[in-house]
């Protein structure tokens, strides 16, 4: 008998040493089960998934202070609704913005269930949907990160998810450092990424309680590469049709007694889920630049959701109508607005949600609660300035290097008010295809950047800017604008 022991002390001593180490870690660090989790890939020379880290990052948050109020859904939330505006009008109940990118819904569940699970505080449970990103077939999901939520269900819902070790949470040092062999052949990473444009997203949703603006391409007026030229067609139609089988199989799955609405089995779930935490489901539908929806589609959406609260009492629909339209102009994609207008993205879905939450007394005074500096300026065709505001003391140290090659102008403004401000080019290509401006506090470093590809016709602002655009003008000249918020007594302007 004791041979037969003998023969499993290292087994029992290995386990031991794993297991202290494991109880050390968590004394330690004290990592939360989603630090605990394997969601992240972190693959060699590779930055993580934008879409990975950010979900990763916005459950890491809530684990650690929970909401009254939950949302998740695809980017039309998480790029259109600032928690802290919502929560205006929820009097006192406090509001989480889990929603991400296109999911998929069952990617959506299984953030929605990690988040609910253990919360004894939820009261409501927000499912912030596109009527162009309803849920399709599996076969289908091509076109979304996480396809049927395999990734979040391993990492989050599965039985096995429930038994990984505090350890887990130390991954990323590690990786890190056997990638870059402890610095020796490359510096060792601050962090989940190396991309700007992602830790600022990072940094918003650490700041916001889960939002961040939009940062999609700026394109030239009517540009065929847009999303929103021709989106809606010559009827303003949103581009979806699902009311009947044939031609639409994503929008429909076989069963015994014939075709079924796949959109009926996933809000189910979602119900089913809020039920069992004694909360309630709000499945809020985004604005939409188009102002008509096919009526078939329409009618079978409608039937849907009112059988489905026949069903569950505690299911709601915003807005009555489903569909509400919001002019062109304040979208730069289907699905999300433009930067600014998340402030009345936010307020509306609070409005919204007020009566259902039995908070309807707040709607008045948080509509009354309005901030009083005014938003960054936008510019338009009779802004010919660099400067939306003059400056006292102009341009100085103003250079710009010789030859055919790249080009670049510096300038200092020495003495300007904070404030917003627009910096505007007029520009025409000679060869070369991108211009880029940079604006930033001389001392400060707060400002922004801005991308033009005259060839594309398209702009792209990066961290720090508020807005961006770009306009075609006469003869093959481009105008690009971005705006900043200056908060120093001096600015740098690069341009090349």
């Amino acid at each position: 008998m004791n041979s037969f022991l003998h023969s499993f002390r290292p087994i029992l001593v290995a386990a031991a040493v794993i297991f202290s180490i494991e109880i050390g870690v968590q004394a330690l660090v004290r990592p939360n089960a989603i630090e605990r989790s394997n969601f992240l890939d972190l693959n060699y020379m590779a930055n993580e998934p934008s879409e990975n880290l950010f979900i990763y990052e916005k459950l890491k948050n809530f684990i650690d202070a929970p909401a009254d109020v939950i949302q998740v859904g695809d980017s039309s939330g998480f790029l259109g609704i600032v928690p802290s505006l919502v929560e205006r009008y929820l009097n006192g109940m406090t509001y989480a913005n889990l929603s991400c990118c296109f999911s998929g819904f069952r990617s959506y569940y299984e953030i929605a269930k990690a988040a609910m699970a253990g919360n004894r505080k939820v009261k409501a449970l927000v499912l912030h949907i596109a009527l162009t990103g309803l849920p399709q077939r599996l076969d289908s999901s091509a076109g979304t990160f996480d396809g049927d939520g395999g990734r979040t269900y391993s990492a989050f819902g599965a039985p096995w998810a429930r038994l990984s070790p505090p350890s887990l949470a130390l991954r990323s040092v590690v990786t890190d450092g056997v990638y870059s062999l402890g610095g020796l052949v490359r510096p060792m990473i601050a962090g989940l990424t190396t991309s700007g444009m992602v830790r600022d997203g990072l940094q918003s949703i650490d700041r916001t309680g889960g939002w961040w603006s939009e940062v999609d391409l700026r394109w030239t007026a009517g540009n065929p590469k847009s999303n929103l030229t021709g989106e809606c067609g010559k009827d303003d139609m949103v581009p979806v049709d699902f009311g009947s089988p044939a031609g639409h199989r994503k929008y429909y799955e076989p069963t015994l007694w014939g075709d079924r609405f796949y959109a009926e089995a996933s809000f189910e779930q979602f119900a089913e889920l809020a039920a069992q935490h004694g909360a309630k489901l709000v499945i809020a539908f985004q604005p939409h630049p188009c102002a008509h929806m096919e009526a078939a589609s329409l009618a079978l959406l409608r039937s849907t959701l009112r059988a489905l609260q026949e069903r569950h009492s505690n299911v709601f629909v915003v807005p009555d109508s489903i569909l509400e339209h919001w002019p062109i102009e304040m979208f730069v994609f289907n699905a999300h607005v433009r930067a600014g207008y998340e402030v009345e993205d936010s307020r509306r879905l609070g409005r919204l949600l007020a009566p259902i939450l039995g908070a309807s007394s707040s709607i008045a005074s948080a509509d009354a609660d309005r901030p009083n500096t005014p938003p960054l300026p936008d510019a338009d065709s009779s802004t010919p300035s660099v400067w939306s505001a003059e400056p006292k003391s102009g341009l100085i140290d103003l250079t710009r290097g010789d030859g055919a090659g790249p080009h670049r102008l510096d300038a200092v403004v020495p003495d300007i008010n904070p404030g917003p401000y627009v910096m505007s080019l007029t520009v025409k290509s000679g060869g070369q295809q991108l211009v880029r401006a940079i604006l930033w506090d001389s001392k400060a470093g707060r400002g922004g950047v801005l991308q033009c590809d005259l060839a594309q016709g398209a702009a792209v602002r990066f961290p720090g800017a508020f807005d961006a655009g770009i306009e075609s003008l006469a003869d093959g000249w481009y105008r690009c604008w971005v705006s900043v918020q200056l908060c120093d007594r001096g600015a740098a302007i690069g341009i090349d």
